[in-house]
């Protein structure tokens, strides 16, 4: 494995880390991660790294980059609109990778925003064959309701914990920080999601939901994503894992080495090699991947 820091686009604004591998998969796409919110190129707790390098190990090019004004690179331009900037600076961070080693077609993976990203570059450029959709905007189902109920408020009924940390925020006048007026996510509705879903799915776009227990405001179950997205899920392009014990960030060690084993073994399912025998790379079982990471 060897990791290049880069420049590119215009004026070189863009700053990433390039992971290759020792041995390309031929043929594969490479893997971009997208900034997550305000974190740069490493990810919550170096997620993105972790993730990119097990990815190299199964032969896959990685480039985790900064979007303009986050981390390492330079402050995006004023004439883009949020959506334009998000599009137009992927693209370039694909039109780098090709420039630069011959890789045309790409799957793009983000957390939180960066899932959002990840979806709005799939339906822009058709270079994007698959994508990893890490805690992307959900929708509640009439099965939500009963579950969240019964796994979330009924047992904060019976925690003194809770009810201490309650009285004492009443007591002290502490709140909450409200962000109510800050809007970090996408506004797509149900509909327009499953529609492009549904698109994307017809280009034969391999999509994968990851969603953690950070989730929990509108998912609670593994089997949510045939409600959410009635249309595109009838595709076997398109699935999902859940990890209910995992917060947002993937804070523990053991839920970041779950979450990027689920990546890589559904790249290594998705996107086998063009060619067989010495020039492609060997393709290790995921889990054993995990044991020598």
């Amino acid at each position: 494995m060897h990791e290049i820091a880069c420049q590119f686009g215009p004026e070189e604004r863009l700053f990433g880390i390039v992971s290759q591998p020792e041995r390309p998969r031929i043929g594969a796409p490479a893997v971009l991660f997208l900034t997550a919110g305000l974190l740069h190129h490493v990810g919550p707790h170096r997620l993105y790294v972790q993730a990119a390098r097990q990815l190299n190990t199964l032969g896959f090019t990685a480039l985790r980059f900064d979007l303009g004004d986050v981390g390492d690179s330079q402050p995006a331009l004023p004439t883009y609109s949020l959506v334009e900037r998000s599009v137009s600076e992927i693209g370039e961070a694909m039109d780098y990778l090709t420039s630069e080693y011959g890789i045309g077609e790409f799957i793009v993976c983000g957390l939180c925003s960066g899932a959002d990203d990840a979806l709005k570059i799939a339906a822009a450029d058709k270079r994007v064959t698959g994508c990893v959709f890490l805690d992307a905007k959900g929708f509640r189902s009439v099965g939500f309701y009963p579950r969240h109920f019964l796994f979330h408020y009924l047992p904060r009924l019976f925690s003194t914990q809770k009810w201490r940390h309650l009285i004492e925020r009443h007591l002290h006048g502490k709140d909450e920080d409200d962000y109510s007026d800050v809007e970090f996510r996408s506004q797509m509705d149900q509909n327009t999601m499953d529609q492009q879903l549904t698109e994307l799915v017809r280009r034969d776009v391999k999509l994968k939901f990851i969603y953690t227990g950070g989730a929990s405001e509108f998912i609670n179950s593994h089997k949510q994503l045939p409600v959410m997205f009635p249309q595109a899920s009838q595709s076997a392009n398109m699935d999902m894992s859940y990890l209910p014990d995992s917060d947002h960030l993937c804070t523990l060690a053991k839920d970041r080495n779950k979450l990027c084993r689920l990546i890589a073994q559904w790249a290594d399912s998705n996107f086998e090699s063009l060619v067989s025998g010495d020039n492609a790379a060997p393709v290790q079982d995921a889990d054993d991947l995990l044991k020598s990471a």
